[in-house]
């Protein structure tokens, strides 16, 4: 992999990104967080420096005992999640998710 190829953000604006990541997460309502970001060139995708845009991340893992947004699942799928040992981590081609995994 060539992690140069795939930058298209300045990398001072990853601090800012990762700090609310973590602040969101301890707070149980997952790991969320919005930036205002400024591109930067990358020919592979043709994306031109000086973009201002808004990115908002979510990652949201597994931490069942403290996360809010487990706690607000319906039952059918908590119960689903803990039997399911793929989950969240399901192929991109994986084209057959059922009404429950999405």
């Amino acid at each position: 992999w060539n992690l140069k190829a795939l930058k298209v953000f300045r990398t001072d604006e990853f601090v800012s990104l990762v700090t609310q990541l973590q602040t969101s997460a301890k707070a149980g309502t997952g790991a969320v967080a919005s930036v205002d970001a400024v591109t930067v060139e990358n020919t592979k995708y043709r994306i031109p420096a000086g973009l201002k845009v808004k990115v908002t991340v979510m990652c949201q893992y597994l931490d069942k005992d403290s996360s809010l947004w487990y706690k607000a699942l319906p039952k059918e799928t908590q119960r689903y999640i803990e039997k399911d040992s793929d989950f969240p981590k399901y192929g991109l081609s994986k084209q057959t998710l059922t009404k429950t995994q999405v």
